[in-house]
């Protein structure tokens, strides 16, 4: 339940789940929780279905967690769906 987004009365998502962001990003399912504090920024996000995980801590509060998590992201599908290509 916990990377489950929770529903209002009429059934509409809310898009957050027990401390998780639910949505999706480049097409799959996609949880994640950031957080920072003075001089510092972290994220966690999670592909499940993808058994994908990206932790990125940084000693910087500029640090743009979200461009350099997609960045990483995009690397892992791309290599993963080329893997496959040559594989067939």
């Amino acid at each position: 339940m916990a990377l489950t987004s929770g529903k209002l009365d009429d059934g509409k998502e809310v898009g957050y789940g027990f401390g998780w962001v639910v949505e999706k990003r480049f097409g799959r399912r996609f949880v994640w929780h950031d957080g920072g504090w003075v001089g510092t920024s972290t994220i966690i996000g999670r592909w499940p279905d993808d058994r994908v995980t990206i932790v990125l801590l940084s000693n910087n509060d500029q640090f743009d967690r979200d461009k350099t998590l997609n960045s990483i992201a995009k690397t892992i599908f791309s290599a993963r769906k080329n893997q496959s290509a040559t594989e067939k």
